[in-house]
């Protein structure tokens, strides 16, 4: 009997937690558009993850695909493929993509 009247009232508060619409209280209005510098909020910047130097030229693989300077790839204008990095152009605005994370090294007291 006790183990049934926990089901139901599970079941019950089950039913409620699934008909509550639940909100991210973190989410941005629908059509916010404010945010970092250059319009990026909410949009995702392209991921570089190789670069490509030898004599037949300068290729860098942007977001899966292999662009050479001039190319545009996600909206992005390449001006320049160099060793470690890559600058892109979009609205006027450039970006510097690094190819590693920078890394800080920091010393810890006693080490």
């Amino acid at each position: 009997m006790f183990r049934g009247l926990i089901v139901a009232s599970l079941l019950l508060w089950a039913r409620f937690l699934v008909a509550a619409d639940w909100a991210d209280p973190m989410r941005p209005p629908a059509g916010f558009e404010g945010g970092e510098a250059g319009g990026q909020a909410g949009r995702e910047l392209p991921k570089l993850s190789a670069i490509r130097i030898g004599p037949s030229g300068r290729v860098a693989v942007i977001g899966g695909a292999a662009v050479s300077v001039g190319e545009t790839v996600a909206g992005y204008q390449v001006l320049a493929i160099e060793p470690g990095k890559v600058t892109l152009l979009r609205n006027g605005a450039e970006l510097e993509l690094p190819l590693w994370p920078q890394i800080r090294k920091t010393r810890t007291k006693g080490h």
